[in-house]
């Protein structure tokens, strides 16, 4: 068969570095590379979590370059790499991933729940170790969105992996697509890739035998690279590109999107928080308002709702009410001291309209981010609130924010000395140097 250079090409299988000690390159750097080489599409899908796609976004919105948003899951021994075809596919595979996270030693889900969980999601399950007595089910549950995912490594085994992908494909019905599954955006990052590989397996570079990759063809390679890989199967390149294509979700799309429920019958978060600013206003100042408070409320008002805000301001205004009626010692800090409708609502207690302070600092039309209000509550009484909003609100609709936690200097180097087989003694004498050179270089 004559191979088309035409084919395009979309990596829908890419780890980065948050596949934590896997991942050897930042999300930034698969986006430019992606770029540079041409692809119609770059997908992440690291593991457990969507952790380095909003990087990947940013950076693929900078560079011109569709981006599909995606996490593979180990689902009762086998690997499902997950894209998300839309906003709501995406909604389903973050309640997919903490449904994963309850065993935070050993993530995992059945088939169960991912059948639950796979509406407006396509699923790529790798060929090389697929559970065929699974593919009725996941055929039913995914329909026409699903595919087994092929890859070729080098590695004295690509002859059967094509096959076997082949004769699962014609037998089971199944589509398959071109993967390189790559670890790293140059091949140049082999070695790094293999420190990691060591620290996550907590043994020496000496030690690390089948635990590391064979050679360094787990990287970005060209459309021209991955064409001649797969001549033989040119349609499951061209699949990449399709799969790619069905694939429309942008983070972009993303929104609070706050429980209204509880607002009284009768009346819109807009006019309700009007309701409440006017009465806090007369509250603060007296029946009679001073012009400017008045002229600056309405600025304020007239923003939010025109940003579709309300809602938020609500959800604040519900929870410090709640602490303060328990007296509960909490504050408001931040840039939402620059905002006369959260000092009137009592969430912070410094009058911006005193102190001429802009409340362009705090909501911008231009920049149309949503407002970041911090409210520190009093430390001995904080799970009191946060037992409050599970309860108003539902467990499913809160969450504690999560840190992606990362190696310091110091730390980074003990681990990559016990790779090394580097004595202890040596590496404490190096950070003694590292500290020592840091010192000097700040200015007198």
């Amino acid at each position: 068969m004559a191979l088309s250079t035409e084919i395009p090409f979309a990596e829908l299988a890419a780890k980065t570095n948050y596949s934590f000690l896997e991942g050897a390159s930042h999300p930034e750097e698969m986006v430019i590379q992606a770029k540079a080489l041409g692809y119609t599409a770059l997908g992440t899908v690291d593991t457990y979590g969507v952790y380095g796609s909003p990087r990947a976004h940013v950076a693929a919105k900078e560079h011109g370059l569709p981006f599909v948003a995606g996490a593979e899951v180990t689902v009762e021994g086998s690997r499902a790499l997950l894209l998300a075809r839309n906003r709501a596919g995406y909604g389903n595979l973050c309640e997919l991933l903490t449904l994963t996270h309850d065993d935070r030693d050993n993530p995992r889900a059945s088939w169960q729940q991912l059948f639950s969980y796979c509406s407006d999601l396509f699923l790529l399950l790798p060929s090389w170790k697929l559970n065929e007595a699974m593919v009725p089910r996941v055929r039913e549950a995914f329909g026409d969105h699903f595919a087994l995912l092929v890859s070729r490594y080098l590695d004295g085994s690509d002859l059967v992996r094509l096959k076997t992908a082949e004769a699962q494909a014609h037998r089971l019905g199944v589509p398959c697509v071109a993967s390189n599954q790559p670890l790293f955006h140059i091949p140049e990052r082999k070695p790094l890739q293999d420190v990691l590989a060591c620290i996550r397996h907590g043994c020496s570079l000496r030690e690390g035998g089948l635990h590391l990759l064979p050679n360094a063809e787990r990287y970005l390679k060209s459309p021209a690279q991955m064409r001649e890989l797969f001549r033989e199967y040119p349609e499951w390149i061209e699949n990449s590109a399709r799969i790619a294509a069905d694939c429309q979700f942008s983070l972009d799309e993303i929104r609070y999107r706050y429980p209204t429920e509880w607002i009284p019958e009768g009346k819109t978060g807009d006019s309700y928080l009007a309701e409440l600013v006017w009465q806090g206003a007369v509250h603060r100042y007296g029946d009679r308002l001073p012009g400017k408070v008045e002229q600056l409320l309405h600025h304020e008002l007239a923003l939010i709702a025109e940003l579709q805000y309300s809602d938020y301001f609500l959800t604040i205004w519900d929870i410090v009410s709640f602490a303060r009626s328990q007296e509960i010692l909490c504050q408001g800090r931040g840039s939402a001291a620059n905002s006369l409708v959260c000092f009137v609502l009592g969430i912070t207690a410094i009058d911006p309209a005193h102190l001429d302070l802009l409340f362009e600092r705090f909501i911008s039309r231009e920049r149309r981010e949503p407002p970041d209000i911090d409210i520190d509550f009093e430390h001995e009484r904080r799970e009191e609130v946060i037992q409050y909003i599970y309860k108003r609100y539902g467990r499913h609709r809160a969450a504690i924010t999560a840190e992606v936690i990362c190696f310091r200097k110091k730390s980074a180097l003990r681990e990559v000395a016990k790779v090394f087989e580097i004595p202890v003694e040596t590496i404490e004498k190096l950070q003694t140097v590292l500290h020592r050179r840091s010192l000097s270089d700040v200015p007198a």
